[in-house]
Protein backbone atom coordinates (compact mmCIF):
# COMPACT_ATOMS: atom_id res chain seq x y z
CA UNK A 1 0.00 0.00 0.00
CA UNK A 2 2.75 2.50 0.69
CA UNK A 3 4.37 1.62 -2.71
CA UNK A 4 1.64 2.42 -4.54
CA UNK A 5 1.43 5.94 -2.58
CA UNK A 6 4.59 6.51 -3.07
CA UNK A 7 4.00 6.00 -7.09
CA UNK A 8 0.88 8.42 -6.97
CA UNK A 9 3.07 11.28 -5.27
CA UNK A 10 5.68 10.83 -7.94
CA UNK A 11 3.64 10.89 -10.81
CA UNK A 12 1.68 13.96 -9.44
CA UNK A 13 4.72 15.74 -9.01
CA UNK A 14 5.73 14.66 -12.60
CA UNK A 15 2.55 16.19 -13.44
CA UNK A 16 3.29 19.57 -11.72
CA UNK A 17 6.53 20.03 -12.80
CA UNK A 18 5.57 19.84 -16.56
CA UNK A 19 2.95 22.15 -15.93
CA UNK A 20 5.49 24.50 -14.45
CA UNK A 21 7.77 24.42 -17.48
CA UNK A 22 5.10 25.02 -20.04
CA UNK A 23 4.42 28.98 -20.85
CA UNK A 24 0.98 30.37 -19.60
CA UNK A 25 -1.28 31.14 -22.36
CA UNK A 26 -3.39 34.21 -21.92
CA UNK A 27 -3.69 37.99 -22.21
CA UNK A 28 -2.02 41.03 -21.60
CA UNK A 29 -1.86 44.50 -22.30
CA UNK A 30 -0.21 46.80 -24.60
CA UNK A 31 0.61 50.52 -23.59
CA UNK A 32 1.67 53.04 -26.40
CA UNK A 33 2.91 56.07 -25.02
CA UNK A 34 3.35 59.00 -27.28
CA UNK A 35 5.49 61.93 -26.70
CA UNK A 36 6.00 64.49 -28.50
CA UNK A 37 9.80 66.34 -29.03
CA UNK A 38 11.39 68.92 -30.42
CA UNK A 39 15.19 67.65 -31.17
CA UNK A 40 16.08 66.09 -27.94
CA UNK A 41 13.57 68.56 -25.72
CA UNK A 42 9.83 67.81 -24.77
CA UNK A 43 7.67 69.45 -26.92
CA UNK A 44 5.03 71.55 -24.75
CA UNK A 45 1.90 73.34 -26.05
CA UNK A 46 2.68 77.09 -27.37
CA UNK A 47 6.31 77.32 -26.01
CA UNK A 48 8.84 78.63 -28.40
CA UNK A 49 11.61 76.84 -29.36
CA UNK A 50 14.34 77.92 -31.53
CA UNK A 51 14.01 77.25 -35.34
CA UNK A 52 17.25 76.42 -36.99
CA UNK A 53 18.76 79.54 -35.73
CA UNK A 54 16.78 81.88 -37.84
CA UNK A 55 14.13 82.50 -35.42
CA UNK A 56 11.39 80.40 -33.11
CA UNK A 57 8.78 77.90 -33.36
CA UNK A 58 5.47 77.34 -31.40
CA UNK A 59 3.14 74.46 -31.89
CA UNK A 60 -0.68 74.47 -30.98
CA UNK A 61 -1.75 71.45 -32.46
CA UNK A 62 0.04 68.11 -33.63
CA UNK A 63 -2.78 65.29 -34.36
CA UNK A 64 -2.94 62.46 -36.35
CA UNK A 65 -4.66 58.74 -37.11
CA UNK A 66 -2.90 55.71 -36.84
CA UNK A 67 -4.08 52.75 -38.34
CA UNK A 68 -3.89 48.46 -38.62
CA UNK A 69 -1.61 48.64 -35.34
CA UNK A 70 0.10 44.87 -35.31
CA UNK A 71 2.42 43.20 -33.26
CA UNK A 72 4.19 40.65 -35.65
CA UNK A 73 6.46 37.61 -35.48
CA UNK A 74 7.06 34.54 -38.26
CA UNK A 75 4.12 33.15 -37.44
CA UNK A 76 1.76 35.53 -36.33
CA UNK A 77 -0.02 39.03 -37.04
CA UNK A 78 -2.27 40.27 -34.09
CA UNK A 79 -4.47 43.52 -34.87
CA UNK A 80 -4.34 45.58 -31.66
CA UNK A 81 -6.07 47.98 -33.16
CA UNK A 82 -8.12 48.98 -36.91
CA UNK A 83 -7.77 53.12 -36.09
CA UNK A 84 -7.14 55.49 -33.63
CA UNK A 85 -6.32 59.35 -33.07
CA UNK A 86 -3.81 61.25 -30.53
CA UNK A 87 -3.92 65.38 -30.33
CA UNK A 88 -0.29 65.54 -28.57
CA UNK A 89 -0.64 69.31 -27.79
CA UNK A 90 -3.84 68.90 -25.94
CA UNK A 91 -2.24 66.62 -23.22
CA UNK A 92 1.48 67.96 -23.51
CA UNK A 93 0.29 71.52 -21.59
CA UNK A 94 3.64 70.94 -19.22
CA UNK A 95 7.05 69.48 -19.56
CA UNK A 96 5.95 66.97 -16.43
CA UNK A 97 2.84 65.71 -18.80
CA UNK A 98 5.02 66.06 -21.98
CA UNK A 99 7.53 63.70 -20.55
CA UNK A 100 4.92 61.36 -18.94
CA UNK A 101 3.59 60.88 -22.89
CA UNK A 102 -0.08 60.42 -24.05
CA UNK A 103 -0.74 56.46 -22.48
CA UNK A 104 -2.96 54.63 -24.57
CA UNK A 105 -3.61 50.91 -23.56
CA UNK A 106 -4.77 48.17 -25.00
CA UNK A 107 -6.02 45.07 -22.98
CA UNK A 108 -6.58 41.29 -24.41
CA UNK A 109 -3.29 40.90 -26.47
CA UNK A 110 -3.06 37.31 -26.98
CA UNK A 111 0.35 35.97 -25.15
CA UNK A 112 3.56 35.73 -26.96
CA UNK A 113 7.24 36.57 -28.08
CA UNK A 114 6.93 39.27 -30.93
CA UNK A 115 9.91 40.86 -32.99
CA UNK A 116 7.98 43.87 -35.04
CA UNK A 117 5.41 46.47 -34.15
CA UNK A 118 3.64 47.99 -37.41
CA UNK A 119 1.50 50.86 -37.73
CA UNK A 120 0.60 53.40 -40.33
CA UNK A 121 0.49 57.31 -39.77
CA UNK A 122 -2.75 58.33 -41.33
CA UNK A 123 -5.43 55.75 -42.79
CA UNK A 124 -5.98 52.68 -45.05
CA UNK A 125 -7.77 53.40 -48.45
CA UNK A 126 -10.75 51.45 -47.28
CA UNK A 127 -11.03 53.56 -44.22
CA UNK A 128 -10.78 56.68 -46.39
CA UNK A 129 -13.76 55.72 -48.43
CA UNK A 130 -15.82 56.08 -45.51
CA UNK A 131 -17.50 58.69 -43.89
CA UNK A 132 -18.31 60.02 -39.79
CA UNK A 133 -21.60 59.25 -40.66
CA UNK A 134 -20.81 55.88 -40.96
CA UNK A 135 -19.37 56.01 -37.34
CA UNK A 136 -21.22 56.87 -33.77
CA UNK A 137 -19.70 60.28 -32.91
CA UNK A 138 -17.31 58.60 -30.07
CA UNK A 139 -15.81 56.37 -33.02
CA UNK A 140 -12.34 57.87 -33.71
CA UNK A 141 -13.54 58.22 -37.36
CA UNK A 142 -16.72 59.33 -36.26
CA UNK A 143 -15.99 63.33 -35.30
CA UNK A 144 -16.43 65.33 -38.05
CA UNK A 145 -13.53 67.90 -37.64
CA UNK A 146 -11.36 65.20 -38.93
CA UNK A 147 -13.37 64.78 -42.32
CA UNK A 148 -13.29 66.88 -45.08
CA UNK A 149 -15.85 66.79 -47.41
CA UNK A 150 -13.80 69.16 -49.81
CA UNK A 151 -11.11 66.42 -50.40
CA UNK A 152 -13.29 63.57 -49.92
CA UNK A 153 -11.47 62.65 -47.56
CA UNK A 154 -10.31 62.41 -43.89
CA UNK A 155 -7.51 64.81 -42.22
CA UNK A 156 -4.28 62.07 -41.89
CA UNK A 157 -2.65 64.88 -39.98
CA UNK A 158 -2.97 68.20 -38.59
CA UNK A 159 0.28 70.30 -37.83
CA UNK A 160 -0.51 73.84 -36.82
CA UNK A 161 1.30 76.95 -34.87
CA UNK A 162 3.27 79.92 -35.47
CA UNK A 163 6.75 80.74 -36.94
CA UNK A 164 8.57 83.88 -35.30
CA UNK A 165 10.98 85.71 -36.80
CA UNK A 166 10.64 89.08 -35.78
CA UNK A 167 6.72 88.50 -37.97
CA UNK A 168 4.03 86.29 -37.05
CA UNK A 169 3.92 83.47 -39.25
CA UNK A 170 1.15 81.07 -38.72
CA UNK A 171 1.08 77.63 -40.51
CA UNK A 172 -1.74 75.05 -40.90
CA UNK A 173 0.04 72.14 -42.46
CA UNK A 174 -2.65 69.08 -43.04
CA UNK A 175 -2.26 66.15 -45.02
CA UNK A 176 -4.78 63.86 -46.63
CA UNK A 177 -5.75 61.45 -49.39
CA UNK A 178 -4.68 57.81 -49.83
CA UNK A 179 -1.38 58.35 -51.15
CA UNK A 180 -0.60 60.54 -48.01
CA UNK A 181 -0.97 57.04 -45.63
CA UNK A 182 2.97 56.69 -44.40
CA UNK A 183 3.73 53.21 -43.64
CA UNK A 184 5.52 52.17 -40.52
CA UNK A 185 7.98 49.25 -39.54
CA UNK A 186 9.91 48.73 -36.29
CA UNK A 187 11.78 45.96 -35.43
CA UNK A 188 11.81 44.84 -31.78
CA UNK A 189 11.46 42.21 -29.33
CA UNK A 190 8.48 42.44 -27.55
CA UNK A 191 6.91 40.34 -24.85
CA UNK A 192 3.40 40.30 -24.17
CA UNK A 193 2.82 38.14 -21.15
CA UNK A 194 -0.35 36.77 -19.22
CA UNK A 195 -1.76 39.53 -16.34
CA UNK A 196 0.96 42.13 -17.08
CA UNK A 197 1.57 45.06 -18.84
CA UNK A 198 4.09 45.88 -22.03
CA UNK A 199 4.64 49.54 -22.95
CA UNK A 200 6.48 51.02 -25.54
CA UNK A 201 7.30 54.57 -25.66
CA UNK A 202 6.19 56.57 -29.40
CA UNK A 203 8.75 59.29 -29.80
CA UNK A 204 7.71 61.88 -32.74
CA UNK A 205 10.33 64.24 -33.48
CA UNK A 206 9.09 67.37 -34.94
CA UNK A 207 12.08 69.33 -35.57
CA UNK A 208 13.05 66.71 -37.57
CA UNK A 209 9.38 67.32 -39.63
CA UNK A 210 10.53 70.76 -40.91
CA UNK A 211 14.01 69.82 -41.40
CA UNK A 212 14.10 69.34 -45.61
CA UNK A 213 17.43 68.28 -45.59
CA UNK A 214 20.37 71.10 -46.28
CA UNK A 215 17.54 73.94 -45.14
CA UNK A 216 14.34 74.20 -43.09
CA UNK A 217 11.17 74.70 -44.46
CA UNK A 218 10.14 78.02 -45.19
CA UNK A 219 7.48 78.25 -43.48
CA UNK A 220 6.70 82.20 -44.33
CA UNK A 221 6.64 80.75 -48.39
CA UNK A 222 4.35 77.71 -47.33
CA UNK A 223 1.90 78.98 -44.77
CA UNK A 224 -0.58 75.84 -45.29
CA UNK A 225 -1.05 72.89 -46.50
CA UNK A 226 -4.44 72.01 -47.80
CA UNK A 227 -4.35 70.22 -50.86
CA UNK A 228 -2.37 67.08 -52.42
CA UNK A 229 1.00 68.34 -53.39
CA UNK A 230 4.98 67.69 -53.09
CA UNK A 231 5.24 69.96 -50.73
CA UNK A 232 2.45 67.73 -48.51
CA UNK A 233 3.97 64.63 -49.52
CA UNK A 234 7.51 65.14 -48.42
CA UNK A 235 6.59 66.96 -44.88
CA UNK A 236 4.09 63.63 -44.29
CA UNK A 237 7.06 61.50 -45.16
CA UNK A 238 9.41 62.42 -42.91
CA UNK A 239 7.09 60.60 -40.17
CA UNK A 240 9.26 57.83 -41.40
CA UNK A 241 12.54 59.31 -40.16
CA UNK A 242 10.75 61.32 -37.27
CA UNK A 243 9.17 58.15 -35.56
CA UNK A 244 10.98 56.11 -33.13
CA UNK A 245 10.31 53.53 -30.75
CA UNK A 246 11.41 52.53 -27.37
Amino acid sequence: MYRIFLLVVIVGSLFVSCDKSEPLAGYGSLELVFKARYGTQPLVYATEYNYFDIGTILFSKTDFFYSNLKLLNSKDSILVTDVNYVSLMEHHTSIALAEEGLKIRYDSIPTGDFTALDFNIGLTPEQNKTKPSNYVSTHPLGEGTRYWAGWISYIFSKTEGVFKNGTDNPFTYHSGFDNAMIPLHFAKTIKIENGKKTSIQVLIDYKNMFNEGSVPMDIPSNPQIHNTSLLMLSFVKRFNTSVTIQ
